[in-house]
């Protein structure tokens, strides 16, 4: 079974100062909110020195703490962000559209050259994940959509599309045939990195997948075994984004299994874990909390 859309931010240039850790006693912290009229929020993602990112529907946001610079990218859906070898910040969406960090912002660097489209037909040029997935060229950055879209980085710098339904496969639901634990049916893939990903069973078990080696996760919450949002690993920590109004939960490694993030805000979109903070959005305010010991 292919996953839900795991929707899915970028790192500011050069900030030298150490990260503002005001909320490290654990409370969360509201960062931001998107108050347009035609503005929602769908992904997030933690830079270096206190630095957030989020993105959605007609906006990008480059933020430290409460100040946060809004650029409007309209008649779009920001899905996903990603960074590439060098750290610089990526983002894609809608219109096979690819924005690369520039300074404290964003350039668009590829988009479909064909008109919008409207309603379903949009999803044929959408891209909603991206990372060095290529089986193939392990230095080569790919973004990856439904119907077998995936738009790659060349050495110049420059993008380009095709259709490649394995490659397409692979970034979506992980290997053709791995070698899954003794009665594991695959439900869901996500890769964390290259050579890292999470995997849940239909039965409810999940596992931290790291060079073919399966770690138990535990068995998930009732509202996660069919319905995971988005996936996010901290060190020892997995955080999962789950059910039809998504409520944010945690798994430390090597201990019993997952429990409810307490006080985390409901209806996550989007959440990412670096460094002992977590960033997370909802459908129009962004979040944060560091410096905390879940259980």
């Amino acid at each position: 079974m292919i996953h839900s859309i795991a929707l899915s931010g970028i790192v500011l240039a050069a900030m030298a100062q150490p990260p503002d850790r005001a909320d490290s006693t654990g409370a969360w912290r509201m960062l931001h909110t998107v108050a347009g009229p035609d503005q929602w929020l769908t992904a997030a993602w933690l830079g270096e020195g206190g630095a957030w990112f989020a993105g959605g529907k007609n906006i990008l946001l480059t933020g430290r703490d409460e100040s946060a610079k809004e650029t409007a990218v309209p008649r779009t859906v920001v899905y996903r962000f990603g960074e590439d070898s060098s750290g610089r910040v990526v983002a894609v969406g809608l219109r096979a559209m690819v924005w690369e960090q520039d300074g404290d912002g964003f350039r668009l660097v590829h988009q479909s050259p064909s008109p919008p489209r409207k309603g379903r037909a949009s999803y044929g040029e959408l891209l909603y994940g991206i990372g060095y997935l290529d089986p193939s060229s392990a230095e080569t950055l790919i973004a990856y959509g439904p119907n077998d879209l995936i738009a790659y980085r060349l050495a110049s710098g420059a993008w380009e599309t095709k259709r490649d339904s394995t490659l397409a496969s692979w970034a979506l639901i992980g290997p053709p045939k791995p070698a899954l634990p003794r009665g594991c049916d695959r439900l869901y893939w996500h890769w964390l990195s290259r050579k890292e990903a999470f995997l849940s069973c239909d039965d409810g078990r999940s596992y931290l997948v790291s060079n073919d080696q399966f770690e138990a996760a535990g068995r998930l919450p009732a509202a996660c075994k069919d319905d995971v949002s988005t996936v996010a690993r901290d060190k020892t920590a997995l955080y999962l984004s789950c059910g039809s109004h998504p409520s944010l939960w945690v798994h430390k490694m090597g201990q019993p299994p997952w429990d409810r993030v307490q006080g985390a805000p409901s209806g996550v979109r989007s959440v990412v874990a670096k460094d002992g903070c977590v960033l997370l959005v909802t459908d129009n305010q962004v979040w944060r909390r560091c410096g905390v010991n879940e259980r």
